[in-house]
């Protein structure tokens, strides 16, 4: 059995995925295998392994509880992003329009917009009837979803009111597996804002008059120019965060921990894992999975409630040599392998976490909301 995982060749994810019974028997093919956690314990590199050499001993625990660490949730994707735009949509964009077309005249300048919008889902203003043709046809389609199995969860995201909006914009399913790694980053805090100019000559031309006047402002004066207010591009900047840590492969590292495995076996299980489950996986030759993401988390600093790594690089130090390692594999075709592989002093893994969200208000309020999160977990 590994020290971290196994891999299982019918992972729960196969048949968890939208459409799976389409996906899964376009041919013989089959998806790679999935690691799948030995322990339901969080893989905690600062408690757990090398990456320092700082003495350990038994009264390293004030060190150990006082380390940041970046806490990392993994999940699979399971529901196309249209699917879950969809679904966002239905839910709160015919309300939003109900509203729209109460407030808006249809003779001002956004009465032609209204009127496009009314083309398309009829008559909003007889609300009793149209909200209940609506909800109707909303029914309808999210049934269709629901039947199909494309309709998924999303992360939760708690009870405060104002994390709702971000519930179930992706639909995931947890792989079960969690970091602590440990967090020294230089920069605490950046955030960079975007403001767009708008493109008024178009909605110029729909006020009567107003185009035509203001060509002739331009040509009866000397200089004739207007500051227009422009709009905040929301989305134009999802934040991230870089990282480095260590570990160690030296000579101590090659004696057995109380469960018989050496520390560079445990260093290249996770590696191994960082790697494998950052890449797509093959199910037959029209469909692949994406690789997964992650709910990242550094309490009182970010929450990146859907993230991603977006850089994933490991580096070797020192004298290296060929050393074996185990693999093992579980379900039909089971087998425990010895693989041959190249070890060093010790590996350097880089890691870049991006987040798939916008950073707000409510984010990062909601990262105040837990305890800091330390290795003594």
């Amino acid at each position: 059995m590994g020290v971290l995982f196994n891999l299982n060749t019918e992972p729960e994810l196969m048949n968890k995925v939208a459409l799976s019974d389409v996906v899964n028997n376009v041919s013989d093919s089959k998806m790679a295998p999935l690691p799948e956690p030995v322990s339901k314990s969080t893989i905690n590199v600062i408690k757990s392994f090398k990456w320092t050499k700082t003495i350990r001993n038994n009264n390293n625990d004030f060190l150990e509880s006082n380390i940041p660490s970046l806490s990392l949730r993994e999940y699979y994707v399971t529901q196309p992003g249209f699917v879950s735009n969809l679904q966002n949509i239905l839910e709160s964009f015919p309300a939003a329009i109900s509203g729209l077309a109460a407030a808006v005249p249809e003779d001002s300048i956004f009465g032609g917009i209204v009127g496009s919008i009314k083309g398309v889902l009829g008559n909003i203003e007889q609300s009793s009837a149209y909200q209940d043709s609506l909800g109707e046809k909303i029914k309808t389609i999210t049934n269709t979803i629901q039947s199909t199995g494309l309709k998924s969860s999303g992360i939760p995201t708690g009870n405060a009111a104002y994390m709702k909006s971000y519930e179930n914009i992706y639909g995931v399913l947890e792989s079960r597996f969690r970091y602590l790694i440990p967090y020294f980053v230089t920069d605490w805090k950046n955030i960079s804002n975007s403001w767009e100019s708008i493109d008024m000559s178009d909605k110029m031309g729909k006020v009567p008059g107003l185009s035509r006047a203001l060509d002739i402002a331009k040509d009866v004066t000397l200089g004739f120019n207007i500051d227009y207010a422009k709009y905040y591009k929301y989305g134009s900047n999802n934040p991230s965060t870089k990282l480095s840590f260590y570990l160690d492969n030296t000579f101590d590292s090659f004696t057995n921990d109380a469960n018989g495995y050496a520390q560079y076996q445990k260093n290249w299980e996770l590696i191994f894992l960082l790697l494998y489950q950052n890449l797509p996986n093959r199910r037959n030759r029209l469909f692949n999975d994406p690789p997964v993401i992650y709910k990242a988390t550094v309490p009182g600093v970010f929450t990146y409630l859907y993230s991603y790594i977006s850089s994933l690089s490991v580096e070797c130090y020192g004298n290296r040599q060929p050393l074996t390692v185990n693999l093992d594999v579980v379900g039909p075709g089971a087998r425990s392998s010895s693989v041959k592989t190249l070890i060093p002093e010790a590996f350097k893994v880089n890691l870049e976490i991006t987040s798939l969200l916008p950073e707000t208000k409510n984010l990062f309020l909601h990262s105040l909301q837990d305890k800091i999160t330390t290795s003594k977990q």
